[in-house]
């Protein structure tokens, strides 16, 4: 038996029970807008999801507190023994699933640890040897909270942890959400340097923003992955995991959707896409090289403060509900997609899917998020990770594919990236601004890397296409007259039904068309 010296410390510095539940918070996680669009006959409520909290001990307790009004009708399970109350669990828990403040008052079944026995002794096992594995988690239990930093006491004891914890996510289909440490909280690296779980921050961005440490496996990986609209990473942690539960019921319950919707990293990448790039200080931005060769092209898929930005699960929803687009194999066959919807995407190493994209109008903007699991080994010896980059492409008027990086990409978008590779992120993110009419591909590819293959969650939001006012000699719809345009009339050339190209009106694509294509060239 492994011994640890332990030393945690949970994500708050002053207990929260007592703070009012800010009124806008169901508006600001878009909450309100399900309602309104849905109807409360239809509204998700996590109702039939199981959620795990794991809590630091407080004075000996960490369960909520059973007796809260907000808890009527549930039940607290007590996972390492018997337990008073936690003021701190009992916050964290109501901002989860309480009737009053959570995104899911209808889970009604939680299971609770305390922080030492779900690592050491009775879930995790990091205590054991390495021939003994984790505890299976229990049915129906789909995310377990964490919001609580905390290290024992070398990189050996908590690698360990960390990789057991990455392993139970993949081999039980369950997100793990985890917060990040508060301001004055750094070099903590429990469970922040997760790969598989999610992690949360603060609205206002009080929180830590440095890269995982490198005194463990996967160092320099970015943080947050989403915020609340909270005081305490703490009680965010709490809001977000409510949001896993709401979507796990709609995954669960929508007949129409294929049954991979609740697939962890699809749940995670459905999360990310749907949520609003706020502002915190300076613009949302994820490092989008501006200008130059390289314009379009980022390295660090999320905001430094913020993540993806903060939880939208109005936005969320909507995807999840678009419903799943499998991926095609092969560049000539791209899978026509939506504007909202997911895929969980199967990719052999050095081979890629894709999807394609027809939009009739200007896109103010797409957001597409891929993430996918580190594949920890059952002794724990080592791990495989896939190296993944999301690529969008557009077509032109001959149905090739047309680099976006660079000028190339000035008259197809107003800003943002359309490349995301990272080299040490387990998820990419393109966030591009003003697109312009037409057809796109993406392409998510799996490059050469450690695993033969890889499962990503896949999922995408484009905001409605906006008509784009008539331009003389603009063929293909896209504001602006180029290259396309005069590819376009010649691929046309003598048309006389239908035609596309016909700049005149005259009923044929001829020599007066390719005038004024060339009479109004920007």
């Amino acid at each position: 038996m492994v011994h640890f010296n332990r030393s945690v410390c949970v994500l708050v510095g002053v207990l929260i029970t007592t703070m009012p539940a800010p009124a806008d918070v169901p508006d600001d996680i878009g909450l309100t807008s399900l309602l309104e669009r849905l109807g409360a006959d239809d509204m998700p409520t996590g109702t039939g999801v199981r959620l795990a909290q794991v809590e630091a001990e407080e004075s000996g307790n960490y369960a909520p507190n059973e007796s809260n009004s907000q808890f009527i009708g549930k039940t607290i399970h007590y996972r390492s023994g018997a337990s008073g109350a936690s003021s701190h669990a009992t916050n964290v828990c109501q901002w989860m699933c309480g009737s009053e403040w959570g995104p899911a008052p209808g889970v009604v079944d939680i299971d609770c640890w305390s922080l030492a026995d779900w690592c050491l002794d009775g879930f995790l096992k990091a205590n054991f040897n390495d021939s003994v594995p984790p505890a299976g988690t229990p049915s129906l239990i789909k995310n377990f909270n964490l919001s609580w930093i905390g290290s024992f006491g070398n990189t050996t004891n908590n690698q360990k942890v960390l990789r057991r914890a990455d392993y139970v996510v993949h081999r039980d289909n369950v997100l793990m959400c985890h917060g990040v440490g508060n301001d004055g909280q750094e070099g903590i690296p429990l469970m922040t340097c997760m790969f598989n779980g999610l992690s949360v921050g603060k609205r206002n961005g009080e929180h830590l923003t440095a890269d995982t440490t490198t005194s463990v496996e996967g160092g320099g990986r970015m943080r947050p992955e989403i915020v609340g609209p909270l005081g305490t990473s703490s009680a965010a942690t709490g809001l977000v995991s409510g949001a896993v539960a709401l979507l796990v019921e709609t995954a669960r319950n929508d007949d129409s959707l294929d049954s991979q919707a609740e697939d962890t990293e699809v749940i995670k990448a459905v999360l990310l896409a749907g949520a609003t790039h706020i502002d915190h200080q300076e613009v949302w931005a994820n490092g989008a090289v501006t200008d130059g060769a390289q314009r379009g092209t980022s390295v660090r898929p999320l905001d430094d403060t913020v993540g993806a930005g903060m939880l939208n699960v109005d936005r969320s929803h909507r995807i999840l509900t678009a419903g799943r687009t499998w991926g095609g194999l092969y560049p000539a066959s791209p899978a026509a997609a939506g504007l909202h919807g997911w895929d969980h995407a199967f990719c052999l190493n050095g081979n890629s899917r894709w999807w394609s994209f027809s939009l009739d109008g200007r896109v103010a903007n797409a957001t597409i998020v891929a993430t996918w699991n580190r594949i920890v080994n059952g002794d724990f010896s080592g791990y495989g990770l896939g190296n993944v980059d999301l690529v969008l492409w557009r077509l032109d008027a001959s149905g090739d594919y047309e680099s976006l990086v660079g000028d190339a990409g000035l008259n197809a978008f107003e800003g943002g990236n359309v490349t995301s590779e990272s080299e040490v992120d387990n998820v990419e993110l393109l966030s591009v601004d003003g697109l312009a009419p037409g057809d796109y591909v993406l392409e998510l590819r799996h490059l050469s890397s450690g695993v033969s293959s890889i499962t990503a969650g896949l999922a995408w939001s484009f905001s409605d296409p906006e008509p784009v006012d008539d331009v003389p000699g603009d063929a293909n719809g896209d504001g602006s007259v180029g290259v396309e345009d005069l590819l376009l009339v010649i691929a046309e050339w003598n048309c006389v039904a239908g035609c596309t190209a016909d700049l005149t009106g005259d009923g044929l694509v001829n020599v007066s068309d390719l005038l004024a294509v060339i009479a109004n060239w920007d």
